[in-house]
């Protein structure tokens, strides 16, 4: 099925309100199949569980029913790790860059997903908040409430990213639908 341009903030409305809801994971792969975006093939329970293990944790359920339900998806601009990728920030690179409070900050931390640049989405396991921990400017930026508002940004943004229409007023409206649902550009 064509995607219909959006002309309305309704119209890229993320298509569930939390993960795990009765039809979500369908809804998302029908929204992805809409924009071509080619789907992951979902995580087994296993994986997760042998990561956990590894890292010594019980990942967010919201990240463990998205990896199973989805998988671990690959859009332009944003990369959600599989298990074995899944790791604690305490060692990324330009942690020398960062102030003494984002570096007490970083054990607490899991990269979950990457954003290009060497930028990752991390994720606090304190307060389940996800942002882009960045090397530059460095810090921890644009912080979202939780794993499933990361998602929902991130489908938001298909019509006016890669998969949808290089066109300025599709991205004003996107840009504009996010501010509402967050209260700030992401």
């Amino acid at each position: 099925m064509e995607p219909k341009k959006p002309i309305r903030e309704s119209d890229v409305a993320p298509p569930f309100s939390h993960l795990g809801e009765p039809g979500w994971a369908e809804a998302v792969k029908v929204l992805l199949a809409t924009y071509d975006v080619p789907l992951p093939t979902p995580v087994s329970s296993v994986a997760l569980a042998n990561r956990e293990a590894e890292l010594g944790i019980k990942l967010p359920q919201a990240l463990c029913t998205f990896l199973t339900k989805v998988g671990p998806l690959d859009l332009d601009g944003l990369r959600i790790h599989p298990p074995e990728e899944i790791t604690f920030c305490d060692r990324v690179w330009f942690r020398d860059h960062l102030t003494p409070e984002h570096q007490a900050w970083l054990p607490q931390l899991l990269a979950v997903a990457g954003t290009g640049s060497d930028n990752f989405i991390a994720l606090d396991l304190e307060s389940r908040r996800c942002g882009v921990l960045s090397h530059d400017p460095p810090g921890l930026w644009k912080p979202l409430p939780d794993f499933d508002t990361l998602i929902k940004v991130t489908l938001m943004r298909l019509p006016a990213g890669y998969y949808g229409w290089p066109d300025q007023e599709v991205a004003d409206l996107v840009d504009a639908a996010v501010t509402d649902l967050v209260g700030y550009c992401f």
